[in-house]
């Protein structure tokens, strides 16, 4: 799968007024999601996903067989993804109804974007999504790779034309440091976290939002590329007035060797101009 996005920030201040005008733009309702995302990094000499059994029989098989080829191959760190519903905030462990691995997540991989060419502001680069995988940090675990980080992901979502546009932040636990300046080392953590605080206990990492807005194509052919290409300009044309759309450069996507909260996020963040063109 190849992933195209465009990336803008969003101030604060601006978020009520970015969700209604992305609400009227994609003629749908929001959807407001909170997921799980911890952080896996490999081992030091990448030797893969050797130890998923059965792959021949299990139904996200097929992808793993894909994943071993690039995790034989260079070191990287992985998401491990679950969904949350807003009544499992302020949970303890013991109440909470199922562990992590009793519940299905999606493990993410995301390679080195291409370069960046000319003016061009959109990203691209491959990405693997296992979706609906029970065990997964038991996977994670036997394939000798270890948590790094963790944080929750709060997102808005709308669709328009096969387009996905996401308003995102990431909230930190309690006690959590804030990433430090570049390279981002990682705080290290050594097992998930056993309950979920209230949700106004997390602290945004940031006072900034990113909004995305991506295609996904099956595989690099130059059409279904060129159709992508097209949408995203589109959306540059009908929304460059009131979102910043900029260029990035493809290494603060680079999930090779980030484990830090808000990885993949671009940073450090430029200049804004504010949602509706005011500066």
């Amino acid at each position: 799968m190849y992933e195209f996005f465009l990336t803008a920030i969003v101030m604060d201040d601006d978020v009520l007024q970015a969700r209604a005008l992305l609400q009227g733009y994609c003629a749908m309702p929001e959807s407001h999601q909170f997921h799980r995302v911890l952080f896996y990094r490999g081992p030091d000499r990448p030797s893969g996903f050797k130890k998923v059994m059965n792959l021949d029989k299990i139904p996200n098989g097929r992808a793993f067989r894909e994943l071993q080829q690039y995790l034989s191959k260079q070191l990287y760190v992985l998401q491990a993804r679950y969904p949350l519903a807003a009544a499992e905030f302020g949970t303890a462990r013991s109440e909470l109804s199922q562990t992590l691995d009793q519940k299905a997540g999606t493990l993410r991989w995301s390679d080195l974007p291409e370069p960046v060419v000319g003016d061009q502001m959109h990203i691209q680069r491959k990405m693997l999504d296992i979706p609906r995988q029970d065990n997964l940090l038991n996977i994670l675990a036997q394939n000798e790779h270890t948590i790094q980080s963790e944080y929750i992901e709060e997102s808005y979502v709308w669709w328009r034309e096969s387009t996905e546009y996401t308003l995102k932040r990431d909230l930190r636990y309690p006690g959590d440091p804030l990433p430090g300046p570049p390279p981002f080392a990682p705080y290290h953590i050594t097992a998930p976290r056993d309950g979920l605080p209230p949700i106004s206990d997390m602290t945004p990492i940031s006072s900034q939002w990113i909004l995305q807005v991506r295609m996904l194509v099956p595989e690099a052919r130059p059409e279904l590329s060129n159709q992508a290409l097209r949408r995203l300009k589109s959306v540059v044309d009908d929304l460059g007035t009131s979102f910043a759309f900029r260029q990035y450069d493809r290494r603060l996507f680079d999930l090779r060797n980030q484990a830090s909260p808000g990885s993949g996020m671009p940073k450090p963040l430029p200049p804004v101009v504010r949602v509706g063109g005011r500066g």
